[in-house]
This record gives structure tokens, sequence and C-alpha cells, in this order.
């Protein structure tokens, strides 16, 4: 199966909130093997949750240093998660720089 990467990127202001997504189609099965990272600041990330079902990814705050694995901006998933469409990924994000920040998500992964 080739790659997909699915991007989604959020602009907050200083120590603000805001929620980023990507989309899975109707029928589609999107497997996330590697989440991306870039930023210009520190920032946690407060949830991520599959809307449809309302289930939650992630329980807890994970942090810019979270997602460093190799010495890159990436964190690899031991499982992959495994995500049937339609629904959304939706991303919560805080800035904890203290300035105007921009998150971008890449989901790295296959669709079939």
């Amino acid at each position: 199966m080739p790659t997909k990467i699915k991007c989604c990127e959020v602009t907050l202001s200083a120590n603000g909130s805001d929620t980023t997504s990507i989309n899975i189609d109707q029928g589609k099965t999107f497997t996330i093997y590697k989440i991306a990272i870039r930023s210009t600041g520190a920032f946690k990330v407060t949830a991520i949750k599959v809307v449809a079902g309302d289930y939650y990814i992630t329980t807890g705050d994970m942090y810019k240093e979270h997602f460093q694995e190799r010495g890159n901006h990436l964190l690899l998933m031991e499982n992959p998660i495994v995500v049937q469409g339609s629904t959304d990924i939706e991303v919560s994000v805080t800035d904890t720089s203290g300035s105007t920040n921009t998150v971008s998500f890449a989901f790295i992964g296959d669709e079939r």
C-alpha cells in the first residue's frame, strides 16, 4: 500500500488554544504509523480525538518534546492507530511559548 500523508495546521495566539483536523473519507481506513510535527514555538497537545464515536486517542497532555524520537520531530507508533471513515481526527493544541505559534501535524500511514 502506498504511503499517505494527511496534514493539518493551526496558528495559536500567545498561550491560546485551538483545534485542527484531518478527514478520513467514507469507506476508507487510515492506518497511522507516525506523526510528524513542525512548530514555531513550544506547545502541548491536550487531545487527539476520532470525532465519530467521540473516541480519544490520547489521555493527558503531550508536549513538543514527546515528538522528538530519534532526534527528529516525529512520534513513532509502536502499534499503529487504525481509523475508519467517515470521520475526522481532531487535534486540540495549546501554546506554551507565550508567543504566537503555528503548529503543523503530518499523519503518516496508508489508506485503503
